[in-house]
Formats: C-alpha cells, structure tokens, sequence
C-alpha cells in the first residue's frame, strides 16, 4: 500500500483577500480569458498528481508532499494554522 500525506489548513479571514487568491491560483491554477483566446495555468496540486478532498483539504502522494508544504510555507502569513498527515492509501 502506498502512503499519501493529508494537508489541511485554516486561512485567517484578517490577512488580504488578494494573498488567499494568490495562494488559491497557484495551488489549484486558473483559467484566464483574453480577447477570444482561453489560457490555462496548472496549480501545483496538478502538478504533482494530487486531489482535493474537501475545503482546505488535500491529499497527495509523498513525492509531491515537499512541494505543498514549501508552497504553504511560502505563503504562512495567511493561515491560522496548517497540519499535515501521513495516511495510507
């Protein structure tokens, strides 16, 4: 069986909206129309083949599990707390 690590987090409503949208399009991406032409930017959590389970939380494998953490790091003035757990699949 393979292990999968499950990240959850809480976002502090009193930090800027534009940094939570900010965090949001770089962890599951974005579509952006412009004139006719349609652009779609991967998130991270594509990237590294994970899914989203449920609001503020997703579930990827150990691989990619370095990536989401350096991403919440990167981005920790605006969570209340974030959590990390090993399952298995």
């Amino acid at each position: 069986m393979k292990m999968k690590v499950l990240f959850c987090w809480d976002i502090d409503t009193e930090n800027g909206e534009g940094k939570r949208r900010q965090f949001y399009r770089k962890l599951y991406g974005y579509t952006q129309k412009k004139e006719e032409k349609t652009y779609k930017y991967q998130g991270v959590l594509e990237e590294v083949d994970g899914e989203r389970i449920n609001q503020s939380v997703i579930l990827v494998t150990e691989e990619g599990a370095g990536e989401i953490r350096k991403l919440l790091e990167d981005f920790s003035e605006i969570f209340g707390t974030w959590r990390s757990f090993k399952v298995q699949e």
